[in-house]
């Protein structure tokens, strides 16, 4: 049977006159210089999860894909601001190098469930400096 007309013109309506396009798909993020004015800066340093969750506020989530946090910190591993380190029982962190503690990157010491870790910490320099490079690193957003 052939769908209702109606039904077309609803879809077409739908995904704003592109037959191709999905009704679940999501553009690849990207903020504009007006939304990023909008970013709140903390006073005391911060983890890249809150980073991430302060620039998706910024945009419309239900049209575009967020930003990964995963996206932020390989972007600084591969600008040499962090690095890998393994520790006693060979398990990989992510630390600063010497540049990314230049830069404003930290690590603190946390008790947490399973003992004590070590978070890493983004001071406002840093959180200035991704959102100066963030349309670098909304293109590793959309790399598997």
């Amino acid at each position: 049977m052939f769908p209702m007309y109606s039904d077309v013109l609803r879809n077409l309506i739908e995904n704003n006159n592109n037959p191709q396009k999905k009704k679940n798909s999501k553009i690849s993020f990207s903020v504009t210089p007006q939304q990023l004015a909008d970013y709140v800066f903390d006073d005391n340093p911060i983890t890249v999860t809150e980073i991430t969750k302060k620039l998706n506020s910024l945009i419309d989530t239900e049209e575009m894909k967020g930003i990964k946090t995963t996206s932020i910190t390989n972007w600084l591993i591969k600008i040499n601001m962090l690095e890998y380190f393994a520790d006693e029982n060979s398990k990989n962190h992510k630390i600063p190098t010497e540049n990314g503690i230049q830069l404003g990157i930290t690590t603190q010491e946390r008790l947490g469930m399973y003992g004590s870790y070590k978070v890493v910490l983004y001071d406002s320099n840093v959180q200035q400096f991704i959102l100066d490079n963030i349309d670098t690193i909304a293109y590793y957003n959309t790399q598997k």
